[in-house]
């Protein structure tokens, strides 16, 4: 029998495909097992990121500094003087309106209403205002004369607890300076600041002290002095007790000790004071140079009224009716410069537009009554 004998050539062939598939093989799965050990190292790092990023912020939220837990007391502080709100006003309305004057505007305009409503009712129903045989009737008044007495009445409240206000806070700028002094003495001498607190509002007076008493409590639950003092600042509205607060802030953390801070900060808001005090001196002078300026062409008007009521009483080249719509345009331009005028010199006194509502009402009533006089004398 002939066996069939394979040559070298093609068993070497065999060969060499067997092993190039075997490589071929071993370099796929290596590559498959790179990129599937390389896709999970990369899902592992981005998971163990994502959990270490949350534990940060889980423990950052939870970590909290003095400061955001002064921030947390004084949130809890304002909403529950918003519960109380109402509570205040009842127990003591005065006080309220005293503290919040813009609160007052909700009682005057509310009376100003009723007094509107009042006018109208009298209008529509003729009832004389002066005696019949005078030949003034209600229907005859001004309606400016009712427009001043609805701003007096709507305005009247607010100027009041505004003016209280003002006091108020002007005593308490002038009292500091002197207090932290004080302060500064006792805590040099070695008493702690809720120690000298109490040292120094023993006993309260006036609202002053109790003030001073509530920041030694408020420091007792855990808030800083600097920001008991920059709270009572806000309250009053006071940019200068807000300046003192920041003064001590900055002092203290820049490692000086507490005693000099306080000191430091005394003697620049007593500077602060005087140099108000200066410049309230220097416009009272344009203040008063307003006013004279105001009655000079208060006077002058009526008299330019009143001569040529006189010229064209009997003349037929003029009638009465355009003396009179000459008065009227007098008077309502004497009423426009009474009120601007009156929050010009508010603004120069004490820099805000709200103590010259005093000086616009003022005005405006004297107005009314000069014309008022005019028309009857």
């Amino acid at each position: 029998m002939k066996t069939l004998i394979k040559p070298k050539s093609e068993t070497s062939s065999k060969a060499e495909t067997k092993a190039e598939t075997k490589a071929e093989t071993k370099a796929e799965t290596k590559a498959e097992t790179k990129a599937e050990t390389k896709a999970e190292t990369k899902a592992e790092t981005k998971a163990e990121t994502k959990a270490e990023t949350k534990a940060e912020t889980k423990i950052k939220t939870k970590i909290k500094t003095p400061f955001d837990t002064d921030i947390s007391i004084f949130k809890k502080l304002d909403k529950r003087e918003k519960q109380k709100l109402w509570f205040d006003f009842l127990k003591n309305p005065s006080l309220f309106f005293e503290n919040r004057p813009a609160y007052s505007f909700l009682f005057g305009g509310t009376v100003a209403v009723f007094f509107l409503i009042a006018i109208f009712i009298l209008y529509i129903s003729l009832v004389d205002f002066v005696k019949s045989d005078s030949g003034l009737n209600f229907q005859n008044i001004p309606a400016e004369f009712v427009l001043v007495l609805t701003l007096f009445i709507l305005f009247l409240p607010f100027i009041y607890f505004e003016e209280k206000k003002r006091k108020k806070i002007d005593f308490v700028e002038e009292k500091i300076p002197g207090f932290l002094r004080d302060l500064s003495g006792l805590v040099k001498n070695g008493l702690t600041i809720q120690e000298a607190l109490n040292e120094l509002s023993d006993p309260p007076n006036n609202f002053f002290l109790r003030e001073i008493r509530h920041i030694g409590s408020k420091m007792r639950s855990g808030i800083s002095f600097e920001n008991c003092l920059d709270d009572f600042g806000k309250r009053y509205h006071s940019k200068l007790i807000q300046r003192a607060a920041s003064v001590i802030a900055v002092a203290e953390k820049s490692g000086g000790r507490m005693s000099l801070s306080i000191e430091s900060a005394a003697f620049d808001l007593q500077e602060l004071v005087n140099a108000k005090k200066e410049r309230a001196a220097k416009h009272a002078a344009y203040g008063a140079i307003l006013f004279i300026s105001f009655f000079l062409f208060l006077g002058i008007s009526v008299l330019l009224i009143r001569q040529f009521g006189k010229m064209y009483a009997g003349s037929t080249f003029q009638s009465p009716e355009s003396v009179l719509e000459m008065s009227v345009l007098i008077f309502h331009l004497l009423l426009i410069q009474a009120f601007f005028l009156g929050l010009t010199a508010g603004k120069l006194k004490t820099g805000s537009i709200n103590t010259g509502l005093k000086h616009s009402l003022i005005l405006m009533t004297v107005v009314c009554l000069v014309f008022m006089g005019m028309a009857f004398f």
